[in-house]
């Protein structure tokens, strides 16, 4: 699934549709097609444009994020056997100048302050790998930063294998399984952005596991609408991007039931 998604997802985006769409135009001028060349020219324009725009975006991101509790809803540990933080990704470079990428950051961040919110009762979980070839893997870079900011060695554990959300959740139940042997259930306190929360939780709760969303990394109600909304941006292009990936990758794992 994860070699599939990645081959076949990048033209269901913005960049990939504009560059189809363009591929398109050429080879209709070497064919002197004018009419079709100037149909096709004005199709990728309204994609580029939409995408391009704030009214898509926030459309898109506030779809996924209503779908998640509130920000400053207050979590209660309740018997939970874990916080799992889901991985973001980490900058493509050698491990000593490596970063957490912003979703990365914001997630680690979330689990570290609900670990100390119940006062270091619930170990944590940083579930995710790194694509092949990386230089720095973001579970690496995450235990460095918890152990920093006060997490004691025997509280943070690391699951650096899966690739996927659904991979995490099987990596995870494992790892609960080994830790809690017995048990049946686990119930863990989610963390992970607001716009990943509706693939994640049922990824987890598929696999007998009780989950909690604790929900952060949230993107919509940043923009208010409004003329300069509808000037293309960069920031407006990359979140139509981010989010129409996640609605297909949202879309895939219901079709797979994972």
């Amino acid at each position: 699934m994860y070699t599939i998604s990645n081959l076949l997802a990048p033209f269901f985006l913005p960049a990939g549709l504009v560059a189809l769409g363009l591929l398109g135009c050429i080879v209709l001028a070497l064919r002197q097609r004018a009419r079709a060349v100037a149909g096709a020219l004005i199709g990728v324009f309204a994609v580029y444009y939409l995408a391009a725009t704030w009214p898509l975006g926030s459309l898109l991101v506030d779809a996924l994020e209503r779908q998640a509790p509130a920000a400053d809803k207050a979590v209660r540990p309740d018997g939970a056997s874990a916080i799992v933080v889901l991985a973001g990704a980490a900058s493509d470079a050698p491990p000593e100048r490596a970063e957490l990428n912003g979703p990365g950051w914001r997630r680690l961040w979330r689990g570290v302050e609900l670990f100390w919110e119940l006062e270091g009762r619930v170990p944590l979980i940083f579930s995710g790998g790194a694509p092949r070839g990386a230089l720095a893997r973001p579970g690496d870079l995450a235990r460095r930063y918890a152990l920093r900011f006060g997490i004691p060695a025997d509280d943070f554990w690391l699951e650096g294998q899966s690739r996927t959300t659904y991979e995490s959740g099987l990596a995870v139940r494992a790892l609960l399984d080994e830790k809690f042997p017995g048990r049946r259930t686990h119930r863990i306190l989610l963390v992970t952005s607001a716009w990943h929360m509706p693939r994640a939780v049922p990824s987890f709760a598929r696999l007998a596991m009780e989950v909690v969303p604790v929900p952060c990394d949230f993107r919509s109600g940043a923009q208010r609408f409004g003329v300069r909304t509808l000037v293309p941006t960069y920031e407006a292009l990359a979140t139509s991007s981010f989010a129409l990936r996640e609605w297909i990758g949202l879309a895939v794992y219901r079709l797979r039931g994972a």
